[in-house]
């Protein structure tokens, strides 16, 4: 009898390594629809999602200006505060990790025609560019908490915009209102250091006005604006004649009206003006109602300013800040000797006598 032999079973193919096709590269920010903490890992192409160990993806650096880059993240919540020429301000909110931020964000305002505008359009393109490579050293500054810090940039409405810490406060100038003098004091001097910290990293401010000096609920000082409302100025110049754009003259250094370079000096000139007007509630050049002839005052050096703080030459803070107000700008000191010089009058008003009977 024959065998009956059966076909043999083909052999079980061995599993090989399996190939997960990775999601194509998306944007280094992510949509708003799929917005994301910023303490989430992320995967090493550099966007969110699902990260599988042991699969090679494609990879995608990511700049930290672009981590900085907000636009799909930040939340307008609050109605525009157009109180600069320039500038408007609004409350919003951003993510980070499983928190919601409260942030100012500060944005271009439309001037001319707007969009229509070639000038505008020039303008917000050159404040755009400047602000990706600038704004990763504006975070990195290391002041004490006087010093309001930048948090990163955003596109609002098509104009670049940057974002800082949400203050809930008022201005020192309202605040100062119901104050004393003495009392006054130790808050400028917060202000003072928050500058000096600042000038000590190389930024200066370039654009003080009192609207930049706020005092939270706690009382404490916030220093606002350094570098990028000057910034947006500065590039204004470039384009075109800026004299119904430009800030105040009561608070504008002589070098700068007159086109001159700046520097870190500039800002001690403005300091000193904003410290005045916060110990007597009167604006410089407060007996001179026309912008125009402010510029002249300023321009033909202090001695009307002086003159208009007659009541305070018998106050010991009054000489050092009278030296920040001189037309040559290299004779100003600097506001670390500022810093020093207020401090040590107030150390010495405020401690106790000594004397004996």
């Amino acid at each position: 009898m024959g065998l009956c032999l059966s076909s043999p079973k083909p052999a079980k193919k061995r599993a090989g390594p399996r190939t997960v096709k990775p999601a194509p590269l998306g944007p280094a920010t992510a949509s708003a629809k799929d917005s994301f903490p910023l303490s989430e890992p992320k995967s090493p192409r550099g966007v969110p999602g699902p990260y599988h160990p042991g699969i090679t993806y494609p990879t995608r650096s990511v700049s930290p200006n672009e981590q900085l880059d907000y636009t799909s993240r930040v939340t307008i919540k609050g109605h525009a505060n157009t109180g600069h020429k320039l500038l408007n301000s609004y409350a919003g909110e951003i993510p980070i990790g499983k928190e919601t931020v409260q942030v100012t964000v500060k944005a271009l305002r439309k001037i001319g025609s707007g969009s229509s505008d070639t000038d505008f359009t020039k303008w917000t393109e050159a404040v755009r560019q400047r602000l990706k490579g600038e704004i990763s050293v504006w975070k990195k500054v290391d002041g004490p908490g006087s010093l309001v810090p930048y948090i990163g940039i955003a596109t609002v409405d098509d104009v670049p915009a940057v974002l800082t810490q949400f203050v809930d406060g008022t201005s020192a100038t309202e605040y100062t209102e119901r104050l004393s003098v003495a009392d006054i004091r130790p808050l400028i001097l917060e202000f003072a250091d928050a500058l000096k910290s600042l000038h000590s990293q190389q930024l200066r401010h370039g654009s003080i006005e009192p609207q930049h000096f706020i005092v939270d609920k706690k009382g404490k000082a916030k220093l606002t604006g350094f570098a990028f409302d000057r910034m947006v100025e500065e590039e204004l110049e470039k384009l075109r004649p800026v004299e119904e754009y430009r800030r105040s003259a009561r608070y504008t250094p002589p070098e700068t009206l007159e086109g001159k370079p700046t520097n870190d000096k500039s800002d001690v000139y403005s300091f000193a003006c904003v410290a005045l007007e916060l110990m007597t509630r009167n604006q410089p050049f407060h007996t001179t109602k026309k912008e125009e002839a402010v510029i002249g005052l300023v321009l033909g050096g202090k001695p009307q300013l002086v003159k208009d703080y007659a009541p305070l030459e018998d106050d010991p803070w009054f000489v050092s800040l009278e030296r920040c107000l001189t037309k040559d700008v290299e004779a100003r000191p600097s506001m670390a000797e500022v810093y020093d010089e207020l401090s040590g009058i107030l150390k010495n008003q405020t401690q106790p006598s000594t004397g004996h009977l």
